[in-house]
């Protein structure tokens, strides 16, 4: 909901926007006309506009450095891709890279835009399993506010710091810390957070593919506290390497006990556990907003109680996520992506079931979760960019981190298929053990600091149809 209440602002500028649109040409390498075949010396790398980031931020995205000898066609393309790298960072609005040749010396230029960092936010979000299932409802008690604050780039070091305080449904409070360098060769990096969790409704089993709540206004049916540490390692650019230690204390009433003895196991209301995961990925994506070329992959293994605390808990997950971009022509481009989820345990508490309607899923099934233990998804897209990327210039707003913006619109087709492997059988769970198809139409709004805006019209293959809306990027 933070991205919809920023996009009807942004809605709002556009009609009092001074100023020509011009086509993107800021986010393309503007470079001297290399000769493929002639060798070429990098003389120097000069970073111009990163006012707070510090430069070896920067360099670090940068394949290639001072005194390297290269082709002119992998010099460009190195540097094409060096763009892509600084972008990624999510530190600049925009990314240039500008070559001065002299005798097969080469001068490089970066010139970067860096975004404002740091957001006092208000929350107003509704806590569904979507925008859709809570528009179908108009449940107003859904609703969560209160105010997270976000300071990125912390001394220019790309350190970030969040702190959210929230009130409503979902009451929360939660601290995290980031940095993406702790050592010299700048390859290794950490993650700390903190959160404590309390709510007055909770979810306590599914049933004809429907949440079933349960709510008390006198008492908290769920609590859960929570301390998470990550190191991360990442020799090369786009390969990433993920350790991370949670502790979760959580705790139930007996009310939930009494509905779903399951819902901890075993009818506990109370549980404390370790859980340990590791993380690799591989990120080729031209942009992680929305992505038009390159390809993605993730494998994750978790290991749910350590034989600390709880002994009875021990489980092991264990996901895999492949993605491929790729453009057809200046205008058309294909999105393809296969996800997997294996639960390797005889039998799970409902709090830790997988499946689909959990913020992904088959399109055209928002209103419907399907719990299961195994989860099977396939996702193809087919996209027009209809309004190609073009930087926008806001008249009125005088700081360079708002008043220059980019945007795109793209319309597409899509069909998603999708399996849930229900071994425990949840009440009129119908819609496991069986094929999902779902297929439609979208169009998708893109612009800056990362905010997507897809509105599509789908159908499932129980004959249903919506229109439905959603903040990320489809795939």
């Amino acid at each position: 909901m933070k991205q919809f209440l920023l996009l009807i602002i942004l809605s709002c500028c556009f009609q009092f926007t001074y100023g020509q649109a011009t086509e993107l040409n800021e986010l393309k390498t503007d470079s001297v006309q290399l000769d493929t075949n002639q060798t070429y010396v990098i003389n120097s790398i000069v970073l111009i506009g990163n006012k707070k980031t510090r430069d070896y931020i920067i360099l670090r995205e940068i394949p290639v450095k001072k005194g390297d000898t290269l082709s002119g066609k992998k010099l460009t393309k190195e540097l094409e891709q060096a763009r892509k790298n600084i972008l990624n960072t999510t530190l600049f609005h925009f990314a240039s890279i500008n070559l001065v040749e002299e005798k097969n010396q080469i001068s490089i230029y970066v010139i970067v835009n860096e975004r404002w960092y740091f957001f006092p936010f208000p929350i107003l979000e509704i806590d569904d399993t979507n925008f859709n299932t809570w528009f179908e409802t108009k449940d107003w008690n859904r609703i969560n506010y209160g105010i997270y604050l976000t300071q990125r780039n912390i001394g220019g070091r790309d350190e970030t710091m969040r702190f959210t305080f929230q009130l409503g449904f979902r009451e929360r409070i939660k601290l995290s810390y980031s940095i993406p360098y702790i050592n010299k060769k700048k390859t290794i990096g950490l993650n700390l957070s903190s959160s404590f969790l309390r709510r007055h409704e909770i979810a306590y089993i599914s049933s004809n593919n429907k949440r079933l709540q349960v709510r008390d206004e006198d008492d908290y049916l769920y609590k859960n506290q929570t301390y998470g540490a990550a190191i991360h390692y990442r020799k090369k650019i786009f390969n990433k390497h993920t350790l991370i230690l949670n502790y979760n204390n959580i705790h139930v009433t007996d009310t939930v006990v009494n509905l779903n003895p399951d819902y901890l196991s075993e009818n506990k209301n109370r549980n404390e556990f370790l859980t340990l995961s590791y993380n690799f990925t591989r990120d080729r994506r031209d942009s992680k907003n929305y992505p038009l070329s390159g390809h993605y992959l993730s494998a994750n293994i978790q290991k749910i109680g350590l034989g600390v605390f709880d002994h009875s808990m021990n489980y092991i997950n264990t996901t895999l996520q492949v993605k491929k971009f790729g453009k057809l022509s200046d205008r058309f481009s294909l999105a393809g992506s296969l996800s997997s989820t294996f639960s390797y345990n005889k039998k799970t508490p409902y709090f830790l079931e997988n499946g689909i309607g959990y913020g992904v899923g088959v399109r055209g099934y928002e209103y419907y979760v399907i719990d299961g233990q195994n989860v099977g998804l396939a996702k193809l897209q087919f996209r027009f960019s209809l309004l190609q990327p073009r930087v926008y210039r806001i008249g009125f707003i005088p700081s360079d981190k708002f008043s220059k913006m980019h945007f795109a619109i793209y319309s597409s087709i899509f069909s998603d298929l999708g399996y849930v492997d229900d071994r425990i059988g949840y009440p009129s769970n119908n819609l496991a053990n069986t094929w999902l198809f779902g297929s439609g139409i979208s169009l998708d709004f893109v612009t800056y600091y990362d905010l997507v805006l897809r509105t599509e019209f789908s159908f499932n293959k129980l004959g249903e149809s919506g229109l439905f809306i959603h903040f990320v990027a489809p795939i």
